[in-house]
């Protein structure tokens, strides 16, 4: 799978209540200029990582960090050496974290795969981290199919979409994802639609299993993408716990660990697209 920007996990739809508790604050306790943060998420089927790296206790208008990593891989290590727009790391949020921020790329020798465990290992001014993290299975969507059409709504701007679905233990949130999307013009020709219009609701699932969303319906015949995207525990118990500060060294462990770092190592994988057609 390509174009999730960490995708990213790309678009990624993330609930605004889970991203009020996305970073952690700049704490009196450890503010420490030269203290760095590092969030990666690495999708299934993607044959890039990207890392968002952060000086939290820095102003938002000074130097982002400058640190040295690699990915390990079965039989292979790939270096974080490219530097992206901020935008290219928009699974973590980057505007959510205080501090000047960089998104760092690595080019790699193969896809991510599902269940398969990976590391990295980097360096920054503080000292070095380490850290692994077990790639989830993929949600397995069982409805709808592979094709699903409906009639425009009576009276009504949201189209409603029945899921079943099934996941993993090591699946800790299940997120919803719209790829691309389409409207028919009056002439009869389809123009892509800016995914942010749509609206989708809700944007993280409860994980049991079945759901409803509801989708923004704009008047004209549409035809929209719908995926899953599991995410792993490291990423949900980040979530989890960034709530409580300050938190004083040891940080917590959510796969990333070492001297002057903390953040996630997390990872996710995505079900197959189903095509929801509206007319």
């Amino acid at each position: 799978m390509k174009g999730y920007a960490l995708v990213a996990l790309s678009v990624v739809l993330v609930a605004s209540a889970a991203c009020d508790h996305l970073v952690r604050p700049s704490d009196p306790l450890e503010a420490d200029p030269d203290v760095a943060t590092v969030g990666i998420v690495l999708i299934a089927g993607e044959e890039v990582a990207r890392m968002l790296a952060a000086h939290p206790h820095r102003p938002r208008n000074g130097s982002p960090p400058t640190l040295d990593a690699v990915l390990k891989g079965p039989g292979w290590m790939a270096a974080f050496s490219e530097a992206l727009p901020l935008d290219s790391c928009t699974l973590a949020s980057p505007d959510r974290w205080p501090g000047p921020t960089t998104c760092l790329q690595a080019a790699l020798p193969e896809p991510i795969r599902p269940r398969v465990r990976y590391g990295i290992a980097g360096t920054t001014a503080t000292g070095e981290f380490t850290g692994t993290v077990l790639v989830p299975a993929p949600p397995e969507l069982l409805e709808p199919g592979d094709t699903l059409a409906l009639p425009p709504p009576s009276g009504a701007r949201r189209v409603e979409v029945a899921v079943r679905y099934r996941i993993e233990p090591d699946v800790g949130t299940v997120r919803v994802e719209i790829p691309d999307a389409s409207e028919t013009s009056d002439d009869g020709t389809e123009v892509k639609v800016d995914l942010g219009l749509l609206g989708v609701i809700p944007a993280t699932l409860e994980g049991t299993g079945t759901d409803t969303l509801s989708v923004r319906y704009r008047g004209k015949p549409m035809r929209f993408s719908l995926q899953l995207l599991a995410l792993g525990w490291n990423h949900t118990n980040f979530l989890a716990h960034t709530g409580s500060f300050p938190l004083p060294e040891p940080w917590p462990n959510f796969g990333i660990e070492g001297k002057g770092a903390y953040g996630y190592f997390a990872a996710a994988a995505p079900s197959r697209a189903a095509e929801i057609q509206v007319r």
